[in-house]
């Protein structure tokens, strides 16, 4: 969030070399857009401490019953929320 604003005004470093060097540290342990988060002009300045991931759960057996293929987003996941009555006795 301001790694671009510290990077401009010189009061970071990149630590890429350090990550890269360290026996212990393994960096493909982190996620891809973990790590994204945390570059600038394709170098990296600090690591993630905390990541999380949204996980869609939904039972099949009602999306199948309503005759409709299961969300890919949480927009979708809405939407069908909101608009298939055999789901909303379910999801209150």
């Amino acid at each position: 969030m301001f790694i671009p604003e510290f990077v401009d005004a010189g009061w970071i470093l990149p630590i890429d070399e350090y990550v890269r060097n360290d026996a212990e540290y393994d960096i493909d342990d982190i996620m891809p857009k973990y790590l994204g988060i945390n570059k600038y002009k394709d170098k990296l300045y600090c690591l993630p401490v905390y990541g999380e991931t949204t996980i869609i759960w939904y039972r099949k057996d009602l999306y199948d019953a309503a005759g409709v293929k299961p969300p890919d987003t949480m927009e979708d996941f809405g939407m069908l929320r909101n608009n298939l009555t055999i789901l909303q006795k379910y999801m209150a």
